[in-house]
């Protein structure tokens, strides 16, 4: 769980320049901060995956090889899972209900959330 993680941690991700997986480091966390919202979006995948975005996120989209916010994706647009599968997104609907927000930033600037490959702004291209 993000909220449980420490720069002691480490978590999956793709290494930029080889694009395979390893053990990556986290090099930020705010998870002893208290950042709560009012509203946050709620994305299903094919597979019953979920993930839970406030303001804007980014996943990796298939379509477009890269990682894009995810308000700007099409539903039948794919994700990567950690083990490599393509799934599509099946919905999205806004949840108005207070939550906790947390971020990190890793080595290689990408991570799996739920099991999906989720960047930021600093994330190196990827072509998977």
């Amino acid at each position: 769980r993000i909220d449980q993680l420490t720069l002691d941690d480490k978590v999956l991700s793709y290494n930029p320049e080889t694009l395979l997986l390893e053990p990556d480091e986290i090099t930020y966390t705010d998870a002893t901060e208290n950042k709560f919202f009012t509203e946050y979006d709620r994305w299903t995948f094919e597979d019953g995956s979920v993930v839970k975005t406030v303001h804007r996120h980014r996943f990796y989209n298939v379509e477009q090889q890269a990682m894009v916010y995810m308000d700007e994706w099409k539903i039948g647009e794919h994700a990567i899972t950690v083990d490599g599968k393509k799934i599509a997104l099946v919905s999205h609907e806004t949840i108005v209900e207070d939550i906790r927000h947390y971020t990190i930033f890793t080595k290689n600037q990408n991570y799996f959330a739920n099991g999906l490959l989720s960047g930021n702004r600093y994330t190196k291209s990827l072509t998977l």
